[in-house]
């Protein structure tokens, strides 16, 4: 299951800055339609999907068991080469991605090392890319055994995050009060959304308003 839905928690890392960027004070709205979407739909095709190959060949495995002849093979090689192009983009992106928050970090010794940011920042990206090939070249367990470990530590660090700013809300009331009434009584403009984004016939504000804009905001 972490195997298999891997691409789908490294896309919602990127999640709240997106949806902050297209829907401004929205977000935490047009995320609700995320998490139905999540919840209701991802959700039970992973689950089916790791039901059906417990042994982690995923959905290609269980269209190879579908399909056969040479048809079924030449199918399943175009979707190995679809598959692999995914895994190359996204092990990159999210290994560039992490590299920048690394040499971001204010404990990062920048001042002690002689390279220059970006230097630092491409070869701890080349360091992960060598490491995750180093792991897929030594066996499909090890490569299992990392993605649970992964996501495990991936879901204790959003709950850390989550509660610890649920207890700030908690004992900051009013920004949650200031947020609502933003909301519920401002305009696109107030709600830091563009005006070439936010269509004339809601720039008066309102609930309506405000759903069609998460809804119009999520394809983001």
């Amino acid at each position: 299951m972490c195997l298999t839905g891997v691409d789908y928690f490294s896309t919602l890392g990127y999640q709240p800055s997106i949806a902050f960027e297209a829907t401004g004070l929205l977000a935490p709205l047009a995320t609700v339609l995320l998490v139905v979407l999540t919840l209701c739909g991802a959700l039970p095709v992973y689950r089916f999907v790791a039901g059906q190959s417990p042994h982690g060949q995923g959905s290609i495995g269980m269209l190879e068991r579908l399909v056969r002849g040479w048809g079924g093979k030449v199918l399943v090689l175009a979707l190995l080469g679809f598959a692999a192009t995914d895994f190359v983009i996204t092990k990159t992106l999210s290994s560039a991605d992490a590299a920048k928050h690394v040499v971001s970090n204010p404990i990062w010794p920048t001042h002690h090392l002689p390279l220059e940011l970006s230097r630092q920042q491409l070869i701890l990206t080349m360091f992960m890319l060598i490491v995750l090939g180093a792991m897929f070249l030594k066996g499909f367990r090890e490569v299992i055994s990392l993605a649970v470990s992964l996501v495990a530590v991936y879901l204790a660090l959003n709950a850390i995050i989550i509660g610890l700013s649920l207890n700030y809300i908690f004992h900051h009331p009013e920004l949650l009060e200031q947020w609502i009434q933003a909301v519920a009584y401002g305009t696109p403009t107030d709600w830091q959304i563009r005006e070439e984004h936010a269509p004339v016939a809601l720039s008066r504000g309102g609930w309506l308003s405000i759903g069609v804009l998460c809804v119009l905001g999520f394809p983001k």
